[in-house]
């Protein structure tokens, strides 16, 4: 008798096996059809276009706080010219530091991060619907990324100037 039970125990262990394995098979099926019907086409360029524009805001965020620590430091400059009057040869050097290029420098560096948002923005839109169309595209140009380049390089150089004359 105790050989029958142990027949039968193995019999339930065997079917409770099969339904499980079935079962898993089953919601394997299910879960590979979700993910096949919500996948992304070409998401791998999309999520490249998205990286390139946080990168891009990234750096458009950080000219702008260059540019807005440029603007506190000529500020800091004038404050100290002000309460230096007293003596006039570190007051003259002073205003100097802060000339009339002092008062422009931080607003270009602002205006030109604006600027390299606006144009990330303006191109990762363009990028996706470029990557979304079926054609074939030929590869844009960087002309607009290469003159804001140039102009911060040139914003920056006459900083630095200004800053070893003064």
């Amino acid at each position: 008798m105790r050989g029958r039970v142990g027949d039968n125990a193995g019999w339930a262990e065997s079917l409770y096996e099969s339904d499980r394995q079935s079962r898993v098979a089953d919601r394997s099926t299910c879960f590979s059809s979700l993910h096949e019907v919500f996948m992304i086409e070409r998401y791998s360029d999309h999520a490249a276009n998205e990286r390139t524009f946080l990168a891009w805001v990234r750096t458009g965020i950080a000219t702008i706080g260059f540019g807005f620590v440029v603007e506190k430091f000529n500020l800091f400059v004038l404050s100290m010219a002000e309460a230096n009057s007293a003596d006039a040869a570190s007051r003259l050097r002073l205003e100097k530091l802060s000339g009339s290029f002092g008062h422009y420098d931080g607003l270009a560096l602002i205006l030109v991060g604006m600027a390299i948002i606006v144009i990330s923005l303006v191109r990762f839109i363009r990028t996706t619907r470029l990557i979304d169309d079926q054609q074939s595209h030929p590869a844009g140009s960087v002309r607009a990324e290469l003159v804001l380049s140039v102009i911060l390089a040139l914003i920056v150089a006459a900083l630095t100037v200004h800053l070893a004359l003064a």
